[in-house]
C-alpha cells in the first residue's frame, strides 16, 4: 500500500485520522505477514473482525495499492 506522507496536506493527516478510527488503542487485530521490504520492514496485512483494515483504506482512497502506483510510475 501507498499511503500519503503525513506532510503531504491535507491526504496524510487525513489518512492517518481515518486509520486512527479503524485502529484505535487497545483494539485487537489480526496481522497476516506477507513479506520484508528493502528496508527490512514487515508489510503485512491487517485484519479488525476479519475486515481487512489495508482494503477498507484502499477503497476509501486513504491508500493506493503498489500495482496502481507502479503502473503511474512507468
Amino acid at each position: 500500500m501507498d499511503a500519503p506522507e503525513l506532510k503531504q496536506n491535507p491526504w496524510g493527516q487525513q489518512s492517518k485520522s481515518r486509520l486512527q478510527q479503524l485502529l484505535p488503542v487497545g483494539q485487537s487485530v489480526q496481522v497476516r505477514s506477507i513479506e520484508r521490504d528493502k528496508y527490512k520492514r514487515l508489510v503485512a496485512e491487517i485484519f479488525v473482525n476479519n475486515r481487512s483494515v489495508n482494503l477498507t483504506m484502499v477503497q476509501e482512497g486513504q491508500y493506493e495499492s503498489l500495482s496502481a502506483v507502479s503502473q503511474r510510475m512507468r
